[in-house]
């Protein structure tokens, strides 16, 4: 339950303390005063959404710091998960709003995330303003509470990650089949590239092997004019290189021995004379190798034509970068075969997950076909409590033939209020007043099958009046036997009932309007019920009409 509640610089107020007790509590005042106020600013500490706009100094932090007590609601596994401090008795939220707008969220004076603190609000606090009675006619808010109802929110919680994973396999499997058929409309084009280059042979190809082997080929009278006309220079004329050498050799032994200082001179001669007739030897035998084939050169150009006219198609110069756009092609289709596999593990994932939601669907939808009609009496009897004897819901749960996040069922409300009339489509037939009290009794369901520590009715009771209010009244105050109760009320009926009463004031004696909020005593409250009954001219019947509907308490 809510102990405390500390507002600093929001709005219209500057500085704020307030006590709340356990059981009913009733906060009233005129309008304008600042009650939204207050809960604007307690909704800062359940996760809700910072705004600049709410400061009062804008040079100033805004602090809103509540305190609670949660040593019955088994939330200790929560402080765990966490790697928070587990203060039962004095939980401490705090959020922070600094002069740059920055928000700072802190648990037991530890810093969060505003999701964690968001997680951790939902659990401790229910606001219900006046409208979200638009909630009760949608389908999501509808399903979800008789889930609540039928305990089966662990179910569909279980339903919703499946479901996810489900969407998220169907995902992937759509895009691999996408990918799949792309890549199958390129396969015979990819093919007949391949199968190109392949007929190339380039993964033993000398390119340049080659390109020597066609010159001297389409070269080869010349290159053997030329080789043999090279031999005759060397030993083969009249006149030739070795036999020149050869003589000047003979003279420099005659000179080598008339002094050794020579001596290198025919060293070195020698060793060129030996170095030329090996070049004269290599000459001749390269020689007698070339020869004229036109069969073998027409064949060697073709294949050079075939390799130029591919590298050309693919913009690629060298040789090397073709054998690598040849692995690229060769991986590209390995990888199709690849894909039947992958495929069949995706659709393999996915039969076993549509198995598993199957069966938790039909649970799902079991404990709900259960749970509405046990719910409808309910209903029925809470809103015969608020006089409406002859009010009628009738749930209609449907199957649907496919999955929905939260199962496969659909839901629709049908309503009436009068006898003799069948029910029709809650949007359709229910007034402002009847859905108030139609939320009004679903709270007082869900307090009663669920434990929220504090629930926070934001003129829930709009739109009634009279009897119908005293009803209202007595049930919010038998709810608080199971939770602790605040309403904000216009109803003076209801703040009769209250166990607490707190006034919201705006005083404008300073220099801007300032709300404030204060814990009312017996005769205070007295006064101030007297002012809802009779305006601000409080008669003596209003104060003891006050009075009565006090001691009712």
């Amino acid at each position: 339950m809510l102990a405390k509640l500390h507002i600093s610089n929001f709005v219209l107020i500057t500085q704020l303390d307030v006590d709340f007790g356990s059981g009913f509590t009733v906060i009233t005042g005129e309008t304008g005063a600042g009650k939204s106020i207050l809960l604007g600013a307690l909704s800062l500490i359940l996760g809700g959404r910072a705004e600049i706009s709410g400061k009062g100094k804008p040079d100033s932090k805004v602090i809103v710091e509540g305190e609670f007590n949660i040593e019955k609601y088994n939330l200790e596994p929560f402080f765990e998960e966490n790697n928070l401090d587990y203060d039962p008795q004095n939980t401490c939220l705090r959020r922070e709003i600094i002069p740059s707008g920055k928000s700072r969220a802190f648990v037991n004076d530890t810093p969060v995330s505003l999701s964690v603190l968001k997680s951790l609000g939902e659990q401790l606090v229910d606001i219900h303003s006046q409208h979200e009675n638009q909630l009760l006619l949608k389908p999501k808010f509808q399903l979800q509470f008789l889930d609540a109802f039928a305990k089966n929110l662990g179910k569909v919680k279980d339903f919703g990650g499946k479901y996810e994973t489900w969407k998220s396999l169907n995902t992937q499997l759509s895009k691999l089949q996408e990918t799949e058929r792309t890549a199958r409309e390129k396969e015979d084009y990819i093919r007949f590239q391949l199968n190109e280059i392949e007929e190339l042979d380039i993964q033993n190809l000398n390119f340049e092997e080659l390109q020597t082997e066609l010159e001297i080929l389409e070269n080869s009278d010349a290159i053997k004019l030329g080789l043999q006309g090279a031999s005759m220079q060397i030993d083969d004329g009249e006149i030739n290189a070795l036999g020149s050498l050869k003589s000047a050799l003979s003279s420099l032994e005659s000179v080598s021995r008339l002094s050794p200082a020579f001596a290198d001179l025919v060293d070195r001669l020698k060793s060129l004379i030996i170095e030329l007739d090996d070049i004269n030897s290599e000459i001749l035998n390269k020689e007698s190798k070339v020869e004229s084939n036109p069969d073998r050169a027409e064949l060697l150009q073709d294949r050079m034509d075939k390799i130029n006219k591919v590298l050309f198609k693919h913009g690629i110069k060298e040789i090397q970068e073709l054998i690598e756009f040849q692995y690229k092609i060769e991986s590209e289709l390995n990888q199709l075969d690849q894909y039947s596999e992958e495929l069949g593990i995706i659709q393999a994932k996915i039969s076993e997950v549509e198995k598993s939601l199957s069966e938790l669907a039909v649970q799902i939808s079991t404990n709900r076909k259960k749970a509405a009609p046990k719910l409808e009496k309910l209903i029925a009897d809470g809103l015969g409590n608020l006089g409406m004897p002859n009010a009628k819901l009738m749930i209609l749960v449907s199957d649907l033939s496919q999955f929905s996040p939260t199962g496969m069922n659909g839901i629709n409300l049908k309503f009436t209020a009068n006898k003799g009339f069948d029910p029709q489509p809650l949007e359709k037939v229910a007034s402002g007043g009847e859905r108030s009290r139609l939320m009004l009794v679903l709270k007082q369901i869900h307090s009663s099958v669920e434990q929220t520590p504090t629930l926070i009715l934001d003129e829930i009771d709009t739109g009634i009046s009279g009897e119908i209010a005293a009803k209202t009244a007595t049930m919010l105050a038998k709810m608080a036997s199971d939770a602790q109760i605040i309403s904000i009320t216009h109803l003076p009926q209801v703040a009769g009932k209250g166990s607490h009463h707190l006034l919201v004031s705006k005083s404008s004696g300073g220099k801007k309007s300032e709300t404030q909020l204060k814990n009312l005593n017996p005769e205070e409250r007295k006064i101030e019920i007297a002012r809802m009954l009779s305006g601000e001219i409080i008669s003596e019947a209003a104060m003891i009409n006050a009075e009565q509907l006090m001691d009712k308490n």
